[in-house]
């Protein structure tokens, strides 16, 4: 579950810009850390990196829907 939420937290950070794309794996890396985890269990990973080939290719996934929202409605990107 935590994990799912790191990389959510990432996403968000990437999609109102508070990240920048090139530091995405130092992000998950860093909160990984903060919550001393040490590393994503493969399905967690698994299942980023589909959501990521999704958003690439133009499609949104189900899962970024809500994170999208909460950044419109509080005045992000």
């Amino acid at each position: 579950m935590i994990q799912e939420k790191i990389l959510e937290l990432t996403e968000y950070g990437l999609v109102t810009g508070l990240a920048a794309p090139e530091d995405k794996r130092f992000t998950i890396n860093r909160l990984l850390e903060l919550f001393q985890l040490d590393d994503l269990e493969d399905e967690v990973a698994a299942a980023y990196e589909k959501r990521e080939s999704m958003r690439l290719s133009g499609r949104r996934s189900p899962s970024s829907g809500p994170i999208l929202r909460f950044s419109s409605s509080h005045g992000g990107r």
